[in-house]
């Protein structure tokens, strides 16, 4: 979703739970996508051209971190890992996820024509996009322009919806759209795969929040 730049960036994200007073590892397997919205949200990673409110900006590992968590960050640092930072499930309830931020995206024609048909009104995100072209070259339509553009290409397939998409993959043509989104729908997988298992851990140390923390890096 969004973001095209000359390195990718990944996240490394573990879980530990207090117990006794103790920080103990949770031993299970936790992985994000590569989603710069929910870096830039975390700790203000890739943030450049976003314009997120971080929950915070990294804060490095914690000083009781447990010894596997400590172990990886050391395995890390050698393939230039950064901006290591951590926060308990109290600190990622508490966010407002539902301030809203200004989408700035690069879609294809056969994109826009999906989201502004079967989409935008909704209020959804486009299937995909990228926020920078980089270096290539791309010709750009107006809107109109791409509606017309649309309509010449479902002529010719005789108004057939599934050709029309299929031929406007073949167009060169793009278009530069900003539509609007809260936070938690730039970061659907994190709160419909992540948080439910952060809960479920949050259960098992009697409900509080405070007592469950990721602790996370990044890598590019």
């Amino acid at each position: 979703m969004g973001g095209r730049l000359a390195m990718g960036c990944d996240i490394h994200l573990y879980v530990e739970k207090q117990v006794n007073n103790k920080w103990v590892f949770v031993n299970e397997a936790f992985w994000l996508g590569r989603n710069y919205w929910l870096f830039a949200i975390l700790a203000d990673v890739r943030n450049m051209n976003r314009g997120c409110v971080p929950i915070t900006r990294p804060k490095g590992i914690p000083n009781n971190v447990t010894s596997e968590v400590q172990k990886a960050a050391e395995d890390w640092r050698s393939a230039h890992s950064h901006s290591h930072s951590y926060l308990t499930l109290a600190e990622i309830v508490a966010y407002n996820w539902t301030q809203i931020i200004i989408v700035d995206g690069i879609l294809k024609a056969h994109e826009f024509y999906r989201w502004n048909d079967w989409g935008r009104e909704d209020g959804e995100n486009p299937d995909s996009w990228i926020t920078d072209a980089g270096y290539t070259p791309i010709e750009y339509l107006t809107e109109p322009e791409m509606l017309e553009h649309i309509e010449e290409v479902f002529r010719k397939c005789e108004n057939d919806h599934l050709e029309t998409i299929n031929m406007l993959k073949e167009s060169k043509y793009h278009i530069r759209c900003q539509w609007t989104q809260p936070y938690y729908k730039m970061a659907t997988e994190f709160w419909s795969e992540m948080m439910p298992r952060l809960l479920k851990v949050a259960t098992d140390v009697g409900g509080c929040a405070s007592d469950v923390r990721i602790v996370f890096w990044f890598d590019n």
